[in-house]
């Protein structure tokens, strides 16, 4: 999280909330240029990864766009079920907590800024 910021020399303008007990990792921006000039290796990972990242934002921006608010809801489940899920028998348990107020930003329409 924050590389595209780094690469961009932009403010990071998001936030994360780990759900899960987790590790957070810090690396300055120079750090992080320096290996990108020292590296040929890490730098081709990192573009690849830039650009996997942007074929699928474009993919779910273009999926939000065309899809219902039902049908957006039911391949959000899908997936926070693939991520999240337990075998519940006949059923699958999605092992989750959200909120009210983070629900919405799974499945809503894309705004225009």
């Amino acid at each position: 999280m924050g590389y595209t910021e780094m690469l961009s020399e932009d403010m990071h303008n998001c936030t994360a909330t780990v759900l899960q007990e987790g590790a957070i990792c810090f690396i300055p921006r120079n750090d992080f240029m320096d290996l990108f000039k020292e590296n040929a290796g890490f730098c081709k990972k990192m573009m690849s990864a830039v650009c996997r990242e942007y074929g699928l934002m474009e993919s779910k921006f273009a999926m939000m766009a065309q899809k219902s608010v039902k049908e957006r809801l039911a391949l959000n489940l899908l997936m926070l079920r693939e991520s999240y899920g337990l075998d519940g028998g006949k059923s699958q348990i999605i092992n989750i907590a959200l909120s009210r107020e983070t629900w919405p930003t799974w499945w809503a329409p894309p705004q225009k800024l």
